[in-house]
């Protein structure tokens, strides 16, 4: 047994697929691994062409890489070593996301007459990430607003605290709740109650920047971090927040059902705990209340 037969024998078990090409593309040996994840036979592509092949990778726009975005084409011309995510036409005909990895092929005198492409599945690694993300979405979202729940509003804020530092721009914080939100549940109902939350969910979303962390921390309570932020544009936020949610209202037998929130906003200070903040922010939502609702203090107006 030859040399090349040997290797062709022990990549035959590498559950990577692998096919060699000469210098013009042509297809001269595939692997099993190749056969698995592709779903062609070796008879049915060997002695074929990559442009005119059944693998027709494409990128994520559709793209057919056949031509000048070819691996292993530019690999042929120059030498370098390749890597790509791309998507190979499945004998079945549906796509399969995979990495390619193209590497030249020289001859005894350093000549290059071919080059191979190694490729594998990359379909088990992404259902993984998606069932991670699916997770993390189920642990730190809430399923009723969509916003971030409490348990993500707790991690954000401890690491805001894990890398603020009295040189550094402080952040602020919001606390808010809506008014007398009971008496819509017993009123109207708790179905009622939760497209109310959704509602303020979305007018504070709509309200807030792109950078700002606005999460549910229980029931009708909402929570919102904003960086880069002094005393004065938290104030201005917090108003803003104020006034589209008490604009806002959910159609309902024909009217419209309107609610109002109290708060307390803050600073963080140089010696400032994420409990010591949030307190502070507590306090100040407690004496909104008592002020007549619809209203959000701030510490300069709080005291």
């Amino acid at each position: 047994m030859s040399n090349d037969d040997l290797l062709k024998q022990v990549l035959d078990f590498v559950a990577d697929g692998v096919y060699f090409v000469d210098h013009d593309r042509r297809i001269t040996f595939w692997n099993q691994g190749a056969e698995k994840i592709a779903g062609y036979g070796a008879s049915e592509v060997v002695g074929t062409r990559c442009p005119e092949a059944k693998l027709k990778h494409i990128d994520e726009q559709g793209t057919i890489l056949c031509g000048e975005g070819c691996p292993l084409l530019h690999t042929i011309q120059d030498g370098k070593d390749r890597s790509a995510d791309v998507y190979l036409h499945h004998k079945n005909g549906h796509r399969v996301p995979v990495r390619v990895r193209a590497t030249p092929i020289r001859d005894a005198t350093g000549k290059i007459t071919g080059a191979v492409e190694i490729f594998n599945d990359l379909t088990p690694r992404i259902a993984t990430l998606q069932k991670i993300k699916d997770l993390r979405q189920k642990v730190y979202l809430d399923s009723l607003t969509g916003l971030a729940n409490r348990r993500f509003a707790e991690l954000h804020l401890n690491n805001l605290f894990a890398k603020n530092n009295p040189l550094e721009t402080n952040f602020g914080l919001i606390l808010m709740d809506i008014d007398d939100f009971k008496a819509i549940n017993d009123v109207y109902g708790h179905e009622v109650g939760d497209r109310v939350l959704a509602m303020t969910a979305n007018a504070l979303r709509s309200a807030a920047r792109a950078v700002d962390m606005i999460a549910r921390w229980g029931g009708e309570e909402f929570i919102v971090t904003m960086q880069d932020v002094n005393e004065e544009g938290l104030h201005t936020a917090a108003e803003r927040f104020r006034h589209i949610i008490a604009k806002s209202g959910l159609p309902h037998d024909g009217k419209y059902i309107q609610v109002t929130i109290s708060g307390g906003a803050t600073i963080k200070q140089p010696d400032d705990t994420s409990a010591s903040l949030l307190k502070r922010a507590d306090d100040l939502l407690y004496k909104s209340k008592q002020l007549g609702k619809n209203t959000i203090l701030t510490s300069i107006e709080g005291g």
